[in-house]
Parts: structure tokens; C-alpha cells; sequence
């Protein structure tokens, strides 16, 4: 025996999206279906690369690794600084985990720089890959 799953599609716009009812569980992922035309790029062409696999925050993890060891810290000694793990410290530095601005700042402050070296730092790096 077959058991039919009633679906039931809500247009929001004329042929472009629809929200998907199967059974008791909603979707909540919208579909565009596609028209005649094609559809235009969402994505500019000029839009920033996101990844910590992109060439510039490759440039950032040496800068800021060539900080660290500028100021003679280890990744033991710096973790110790900013009460974190070496491993969390060592994770930032192979680009595992994403560093935010209040993270970058709290390690400046521990290498004994401002942001505004740091970034002059990464400026000069990053002039050089050009």
C-alpha cells in the first residue's frame, strides 16, 4: 500500500518561489524555480573572497604568527597571556578557526602592539603579494 504525502506549494511570487509542506515538517529552504530567462548572478563580481583558505588571510596567519614570534612568545606562553589553550592559540594560526577584531585585538595587546601596527604589519605584507 501507498500512503500519499500531501505537499502543498505557496507562491509568493508568480513562478519563483514556493514553500514546500510535507506532511507534519515544513522546509524551510525556499526554491527558485527557474524562468526563461536566466537568472542574473547574485554575486557581484567584485565581492569579497570569505574563507580562511583565501590568499589574504594566509597573509594575516603569517603576520600574525611572525608577531607572536617577534615578541619571543610561544604558543604556550601566548596562551598563557590571553587565557586560552595552546591548541585554540595553534588553531588560529593554521587558519582552523576564523579570528574576529576582538580576538586580533587581545592578541596585539599580548605581542605588546595596537591594532594599528598590527594592521600597518599586515598592510606592508600584503603590499608585497601584489
Amino acid at each position: 500500500m501507498v500512503t500519499a504525502v500531501p505537499i502543498l506549494d505557496l507562491f509568493v511570487l508568480p513562478n519563483v518561489y514556493r514553500l514546500r509542506f510535507l506532511g507534519n515538517h515544513v522546509s524551510p529552504f525556499w526554491t527558485i524555480r527557474s524562468s526563461a530567462r536566466s537568472l542574473i548572478s547574485l554575486r557581484s563580481h567584485n565581492a569579497m573572497e570569505k574563507s580562511i583558505h583565501s590568499t589574504g588571510y594566509a597573509i594575516f596567519l603569517k603576520v600574525l604568527r611572525e608577531e607572536r614570534e617577534r615578541a619571543g612568545l610561544t604558543q604556550v606562553q601566548l596562551a598563557r597571556k590571553i587565557r586560552e589553550t595552546q591548541t585554540f592559540v595553534s588553531k588560529c594560526e593554521r587558519g582552523e578557526r576564523r579570528i574576529d577584531v576582538i580576538e586580533l585585538r587581545t592578541f596585539c595587546r599580548a605581542f605588546g602592539l595596537s591594532l594599528r601596527q598590527f594592521v600597518a604589519a599586515l598592510e606592508r605584507a600584503m603590499g608585497k603579494g601584489r
